[in-house]
């Protein structure tokens, strides 16, 4: 009797198309497509958080300053034009200068750079006080790139004049003097990426002259239409004006 021996040989596989291969790619170029903008806009939202995560401390800090030295010290927010970034440091007054008004970053403070891609921009009074109408109804910046969040000796946020001196760090690092503003009383956080594709300026009427607010004989200095997408795609926060914390709000 002779064994019975299984031959196994594997089984031949049918090779994909070239017609199969294409439709197999082109579906996987459609999900890629489809998730970017889901992934972006994942990943924005987490910057958003990120950088109001950085926001909070860094203004507890700034009031924690003026109670310890009995003093007006502020939370500065500016675009540091070296490290090419947005940033937030703690000023008081500019020792360099007589007058008090002058602001500069204290001997002991620290900068704290936010999220590549996120721009933050502080609101003022003028944004608050027509902020039913929207910014139609401003005559004055509603948002700015450069201010200052300031509390007295006792931690209360106050609105009191500031400048910055050219020759001040602060000064060096946004590259530029400032005349005098007032300090803002909240902050609005936005996606800087599509700010500037959307095709607006970084620059403010308030702070780089070019004509009046609403002027569209300057292109780069119309802040009306600037202002009025801030007001629809950032998300804006109040600054407590005794507790040094934020609320968020949809008053801008």
């Amino acid at each position: 009797m002779h064994a019975k021996v299984n031959s196994l040989q594997p089984a031949a596989h049918r090779a994909f198309t070239l017609v199969e291969l294409l439709v197999v790619m082109s579906l996987i170029a459609i999900l890629v497509a489809m998730g970017i903008p889901a992934f972006k806009l994942i990943s924005n939202g987490h910057s958003a958080a990120a950088a109001l995560n950085e926001i909070k401390p860094m203004l507890t800090r700034a009031r924690q300053d003026a109670l310890a030295n009995q003093r007006n010290a502020g939370l500065a927010f500016f675009y540091d034009q070296l490290a090419g970034q947005y940033c937030l440091a703690v000023v008081a007054a500019d020792p360099a200068q007589a007058d008090p008004t002058f602001v500069d970053f204290t001997t002991t403070t620290d900068f704290q750079y936010l999220p590549a891609g996120v721009g933050v921009r502080l609101i003022t009074g003028n944004a608050v006080a027509n902020a039913a109408l929207g910014a139609a109804q401003r005559t004055t910046n509603g948002y700015l790139r450069l201010g200052v969040i300031m509390y007295d000796a006792r931690g209360c946020m106050v609105n009191v004049p500031f400048q910055i001196s050219a020759a001040s760090s602060l000064g060096t690092h946004i590259g530029k003097a400032v005349a005098t503003l007032t300090s803002q009383v909240g902050f609005a956080i936005y996606d800087d990426e599509l700010f500037q594709n959307t095709g607006f300026s970084t620059s403010d009427t308030a702070i780089d002259g070019g004509g009046p607010y609403n002027n569209p004989a300057h292109p780069n200095f119309c802040d009306l239409a600037k202002d009025a997408w801030l007001d629809g795609n950032a998300n804006a926060y109040l600054a407590d004006r005794y507790s040094g914390s934020v609320v968020e709000t949809s008053a801008t």
